[in-house]
């Protein structure tokens, strides 16, 4: 594998990395965003105190934005691909709900052609006892007629 090979590969572990971690951990990359902008405040108060002219001052603060939305850009794109996994999670959620609503529903199908089929079975089984019960009883009756 040539160079460049093997530093997208590591380029590609390390964003999977990163993505998994924000999504797992919101709160602390969150948390961690929040000190890189506060970091970048302080630096634009320090170094905009020790600017000795306008000119220092204003490339300062050119600097500072330049960091600012750097930062923001890439704040932005790890929470956009966190909110892009957590989509899919949910469509894999939804997928296996609907899978389980339809196994339920071929399940209350049975059940409801099983219990069908049993009190049919329960109604043979219930008229063929009363048809030997009716044939035993009436021959004992011609036997006492006799």
């Amino acid at each position: 594998m040539k160079w460049h090979g093997r530093l997208f590969l590591n380029l590609e572990h390390f964003w999977r990395n990163l993505r998994r971690f924000a999504f797992n951990n919101r709160s602390v990359f969150e948390l961690g965003f929040i000190l890189i902008y506060s970091l970048e405040q302080l630096g634009l108060v320090w170094f905009g105190a020790r600017a000795a002219n306008t000119q220092e001052l204003l490339f300062t603060i050119s600097i500072f934005i330049l960091m600012f939305f750097t930062t923001f850009a890439v704040h932005k794109i790890v929470m956009e691909s966190r909110i892009k996994l957590l989509e899919e999670e949910l469509t894999g959620i939804v997928n296996d709900k609907l899978k389980l609503e339809l196994k339920f529903r071929h399940l209350y199908d049975k059940h409801a052609e099983l219990k069908s089929s049993y009190n049919d079975y329960v109604v043979q089984v219930v008229s063929k006892s009363l048809n030997i019960n009716k044939k035993i009883g009436g021959k004992k009756g011609r036997q006492h007629d006799n």
